[in-house]
């Protein structure tokens, strides 16, 4: 089950080091503190409790704990480590590969990702074909992930009831006696949003029933139909709203679509801009290019770093990519690309 407390690390206990950790005591934290100087540990106790004291907090520090390395700190309750040793570059580079080292061979949590679909490459973007190469990066770095068997993943998970027992709850999927199930300390729900737009609510508003955005928008980003690269130009025509001068702009005017592009955002406000300064040429003539998602027309580099579509398999090596794999597993031939393997 969760943990009724939590546990702060903290690296070096010098002036910088007190205050940090007085602010988690204060905060009803246990904090751990690693120094190597054992006249540092020895007296932590009474500095912390003066720090504590001048923050006006109960000078109680029985939730401090001392250790002289890395490895002897309780890493299994560690839910946050803060490092506040001395401007040294080779110690700093030092702490940060072990730090890097023991939280990889610390038992923690087990991370279960369920999805309801049956391909999870589409999480992971275009890898290298993705014209947005931050985007990219971060879902081949997803996909490498999975690939070290971090994150487990269980797809066409449609979650039917959830139980709460002794040890946590219990997730299930179809037949509350026999279908899958996964047992969890803590459930974090990411299937969709809605704007908040509560606070509009002395304006004249017209909003797409489905999605909570202007209705001239709603068929031009329907996540059913367009991905955020497909979206055709709109500006102050489709945005504006019943209440006169009124326009919502930005991620709120997608209402629900998890599509929006900040590209689409400056485009959107230069509209606007123009329409409300008068120049109405300028704000019908929107201009907008914006980049694709990523596409299976690619080969997958040799280094295996990223594939054709999202990213590189996680436990097929003959698949070509991550939808490749998913695809050989349901019984498919392949997901159909042209990406090839490297040998």
């Amino acid at each position: 089950m969760p943990q009724s407390e939590r546990h702060a690390l903290v690296l070096g206990g010098g002036t910088m080091g007190v205050g940090i950790i007085a602010m988690f005591l204060g905060g009803g934290w246990k904090v751990d503190v690693v120094s190597r100087s054992a006249s540092t540990r020895d007296g932590l106790p009474a500095a912390t409790s003066r720090a504590l004291k001048a923050m006006g907090k109960p000078d109680d520090v029985s939730g401090l704990a001392t250790y002289a390395t890395l490895e002897e700190a309780p890493w299994p309750k560690i839910d946050i480590v803060v490092e506040t040793v001395t401007e040294d570059l080779a110690l700093k580079q030092k702490i940060f590969a072990d730090l890097e080292r023991l939280s990889r061979e610390a038992p923690g949590p087990r991370i279960v990702w369920m999805i309801r679909g049956d391909d999870i490459g589409k999480a992971f973007g275009g890898g290298a074909n993705d014209a947005l190469a931050a985007r990219g990066e971060l879902g081949s770095a997803v996909a490498e992930i999975i690939r070290q068997g971090r994150i487990e993943v269980r797809t066409s998970f449609r979650v039917s009831h959830i139980a709460e027992t002794r040890d946590g709850l219990r997730i299930g999927a179809g037949s509350p006696t026999d279908g899958p199930a996964v047992l969890a300390d803590e459930l974090i729900v990411a299937t969709g949003f809605r704007p908040d737009l509560s606070y509009l609510s002395e304006l004249r508003l017209a909003l797409d029933p489905a999605l909570d955005c202007p209705p001239l928008l709603a068929p031009l980003i329907d996540p059913n139909e367009h991905s955020c690269g497909t979206v055709r130009p709109h500006g102050a025509r489709e945005l504006s709203q019943p209440e006169p001068g009124f326009y919502l702009a930005g991620m709120k005017s997608y209402g629900r679509a998890p599509t929006f592009l900040m590209l689409t955002g400056y485009e959107q406000v230069r509209s606007i801009a123009a329409e409300l300064a008068g120049d109405h040429e300028a704000a019908r003539k929107v201009e907008l290019v914006l980049p694709e998602t990523g596409v299976c027309s690619a080969s997958r580099p040799a280094d295996g770093a990223s594939g054709c579509c999202g990213g590189p398999p996680v436990r097929d090596e003959t698949a070509c990519c991550a939808k490749d794999e998913v695809a050989k597993e349901s019984g498919k031939s392949g997901c159909g690309c042209s990406g090839t393997r490297a040998a």
